[in-house]
């Protein structure tokens, strides 16, 4: 396995969403595709820490959206 980022218990939200589900947002804008997969132990908090970011990819996508660029996606 390739890991793009390893984390620790004292990241935040913020730096969870920057380092790993923006990029991915950007390129769904840039013809590509893309998943996001957390992994870790039982207990370790990653609903917790996961569960705020399709929230806030949701409104990154809406903002990509109101570019003229992407008017007719769908």
């Amino acid at each position: 396995f390739i890991f793009d980022e390893s984390l620790d218990e004292g990241v935040t939200n913020e730096s969870v969403y920057k380092l790993t589900v923006e990029p991915l947002v950007r390129t769904l804008f840039r013809n590509g595709r893309a998943s996001c997969f957390a992994y870790g132990q039982t207990g370790s908090g990653k609903t917790y820490t996961m569960s705020p970011l399709p929230i806030r990819a949701s409104a990154d996508i809406f903002q990509w959206l109101a570019h003229p660029e992407f008017r007719d996606v769908t």
